[in-house]
């Protein structure tokens, strides 16, 4: 399957696909130009969400429909969404993650202390100013 750029057709599907594994969709139309998806038959299957801010970006949004969970959906679109950073000259990639860690892990991003993460992303992302919760844990993939 093949991972394109969001249409504001698939935005609802988005949402809910985010929604039904926990994830936060704040500040997601904000980004909408670097929202990735794989769909079949009009219905989104995987989705990851990029939020670019210079030579960093956050990686958000990740998720796999829960009927096609183990068929690398998710490894497909966190690959295409770093893929999209290093094609615009992004140097680190940073993430907030409750339940995903060994997966982003085997993606080769390592776990950091929040106060790592740079302050372009800290002050500009939904996601670190309080969408996400204290507990979920930052992790980094240098490029």
């Amino acid at each position: 399957m093949e991972v394109t750029t969001t249409i504001d057709a698939q935005l609802p599907g988005i949402v809910a696909l985010l929604e039904s594994n926990g994830l936060v969709t704040e500040d997601l139309l904000r980004h909408r130009d670097t929202l990735y998806v794989i769909s079949q038959g009009g219905g989104i299957r995987a989705c990851a969400g990029l939020e670019l801010y210079g030579a960093t970006a956050l990686l958000r949004g990740v998720a796999v429909a829960a009927a096609w969970r183990g068929q690398g959906l998710g490894r497909a679109v966190t690959a295409h969404a770093i893929r999209e950073c290093r094609q615009n000259g992004v140097r680190s990639v940073y993430l907030l993650t409750e339940t995903a860690e060994s997966f982003f892990r085997g993606m080769g991003f390592s776990t950091i202390p929040r106060e790592r993460v740079p302050l372009e992303v800290v002050s500009n992302s939904a996601e670190f100013r309080g969408a996400c919760p204290d507990t979920a844990v930052a992790m980094c993939l240098d490029l």
